[in-house]
């Protein structure tokens, strides 16, 4: 995720699956079950194994990673809340203007 410009549709089809997929790995890291994931993360038992494998979402950049891990320590995985938080955040909106 290095690029600077983020549409909707790229938030959507990116960094939504990517934060999903680190926080499938990190939950699954803490003993919970995928039917567990899947409840925390709102998304089917299949989706989180998805996630699990790899087939979906892609790397976040370190200091979203942070962002998630907060979350978890929480004990909420809010997804709305955690991608709020990311995409308000400097770094995500360098050099993203709007026309």
């Amino acid at each position: 995720m290095k690029t600077d410009v983020w549409t909707c549709e790229r938030i959507f089809w990116e960094l939504l699956p990517s934060i999903r997929r680190y926080a499938a790995v990190k939950l699954r890291e803490r003993g919970k079950s995928l039917p567990e994931i899947g409840k925390i993360l709102g998304v089917t038992k299949s989706a989180v194994s998805q996630y699990l494998s790899g087939k979906r979402g892609g790397e976040l950049e370190p200091w979203m990673k942070k962002i998630v891990d907060r979350w978890i320590e929480k004990g909420c995985v809010d997804i709305m809340k955690v991608l709020a938080e990311i995409t308000s955040d400097p770094r995500f909106r360098k050099g993203w203007e709007c026309g």
